[in-house]
């Protein structure tokens, strides 16, 4: 089909003005469209119309690369052979593989239709025959420990505990009755500091739990204090009455409430003008900040605070 340009109107443009000629003539007979062969024999080595009007710049007109404005190409069209081949191939390799795997299995059943043939073989362990089932031997009632929860550790308070621990503490020293500094006992343990037996200018701390005594520690002092003043023998306090003095602590505080005993200190008292050994029971209640009883080593009270 060959494009026809369509004729001027008639009488020419609208106003009068008549039709212009074309600015690129056609080359052919008359008004009939020209042949591809005419067309062609009418360009010029540039690739233009012959006769085309040159360019404003004096500059060659726009002319495509050789060879690439009138060459052909061809439709892109998909490998189909290619990819029919790959998918033949996948085919191929699954039917092996899946024959393969059948002859696998048929050969495993053909093998265990002969079980039935093979004879059966009892293992019996080593020595089973001499160990008692639990059916036919139960252990014996007498033989079954019972389990028992562990036992709370015995209140130092208590009558009894306090002067065992100081026995167990002299031990340690090495010399009974020993020569104390300062005993503090609570309800679960003491701890006691005293003179070194083979150094009398030196004092160590012992500590006393579930009846084991930990040290001898040294003992670090300040100041001036003349140590031969501030000892004590062990022997000038009655340790069995601890407990009876606590109990008794307790009943002189009616102010706190719910009192308990927390700590007995035995030491020199600095608040005696004679500096003698003093026996202080502390007692302490979740609503008060507590106070403490003063009692001779023999245990005769010398004063309240609180």
């Amino acid at each position: 089909m060959s494009f026809v340009p369509p004729p001027p109107p008639p009488g020419g443009l609208p106003g009068g003005e008549p039709a212009r000629p074309r600015s690129t003539p056609i080359p052919g007979d008359g008004g009939t469209p020209p042949t591809t062969a005419q067309f062609l024999d009418s360009l010029d080595s540039s690739g233009a119309p012959v006769g085309a009007p040159s360019s404003p710049f004096d500059q060659p007109g726009f002319a495509p690369p050789p060879g690439g404005q009138y060459t052909a190409l061809a439709p892109a069209r998909p490998a189909r052979g290619a990819a029919l081949g790959i998918a033949i191939a996948a085919v191929v390799v699954m039917a092996i593989v899946g024959g393969s795997v059948f002859l696998v299995l048929m050969a495993r059943g053909e093998g265990s239709t002969g079980t039935d043939d093979v004879p059966s073989v009892s293992v019996a362990a080593s020595g089973a025959e001499d160990l008692p089932s639990a059916a036919s031997s139960p252990v014996p009632a007498s033989e079954v420990v019972p389990l028992t929860a562990p036992t709370a550790p015995v209140s130092l308070f208590e009558p009894g505990p306090a002067a065992q621990a100081i026995d167990a503490i002299e031990q340690a020293v090495g010399v009974s009755p020993s020569s104390l500094l300062r005993v503090v006992l609570y309800p679960e343990y003491v701890l006691a500091q005293a003179q070194s037996a083979t150094e009398p200018a030196n004092v160590d701390a012992y500590d006393y739990r579930r009846g084991e005594v930990d040290g001898p520690d040294p003992v670090v002092f300040a100041g001036p204090g003349d140590l031969a003043s501030s000892l004590y023998s062990s022997a000038e306090v009655d340790w069995t009455t601890i407990a009876a003095l606590a109990a008794d602590a307790v009943t002189r505080m009616p102010e706190i409430e719910e009192p308990a005993v927390t700590h007995v200190i035995v030491e020199r008292s600095v608040f005696d003008p004679s500096f003698s050994v003093t026996i202080r029971v502390y007692v302490n209640g979740p609503r008060h900040l507590g106070g403490y009883a003063e009692y001779t080593p023999g245990g005769e009270l010398i004063q309240v605070q609180i």
